[in-house]
This record gives C-alpha cells, structure tokens and sequence, in this order.
C-alpha cells in the first residue's frame, strides 16, 4: 500500500500507525453511541456488521472514520441525548 510505495522507513511507520488509527476509530463509534445513548445493541450490531458484513474493509473503515474526526470532531458536535430520569 501506501509504505511498499515509500520505501522501507514508511513501510514500518504505516504498520504502525494502523493499529493506532483503528482504535481511535473504535473509539469514536463507543463514543458515539454513548452520547446517543444507544447501549449495547448498537455496539454488537457495530461489531457484527463490521466483522461480517465489512470483513475487509472494516479497518480502513475505523481508519477513514479516525482521520474524518480528526478534522470534524464527531465527538463534539454531537449533543447528547437527554436522560429519561427527573430529578424530581
């Protein structure tokens, strides 16, 4: 990919760097949900899509979504859902 065409220095810095972007990816989604509020069932039809659905492309899936939210801030342009409890 992207480090084969670099040379040799860039090969490691991608392997690397890839494992580091999917969990900031996987982190994202987590945190997503949490502020939406979704709980569990949005995390494992997450996690079922990406493995089975996605299977390949599940990686530079979390990637694209890590890089995107480096520059939108997913995180923190979305409002969080209401809680249901009052405090009354």
């Amino acid at each position: 990919m992207l480090g084969e065409s670099l040379g040799d220095e860039f090969h490691v810095l991608t392997q690397v760097s890839i494992p580091v972007f999917v969990l900031a990816g996987i982190a994202l989604v987590h945190g997503v949900l949490a502020k939406k509020r979704i709980g569990i069932v949005g995390l494992v039809i997450f996690y079922l899509v990406g493995f089975f659905v996605l299977n390949v492309y599940f990686t530079m899936v979390l990637t694209a979504l890590a890089v995107a939210d480096a520059f939108i801030n997913f995180r923190g342009r979305i409002q969080e859902k209401p809680s249901d409890l009052s405090d009354s």
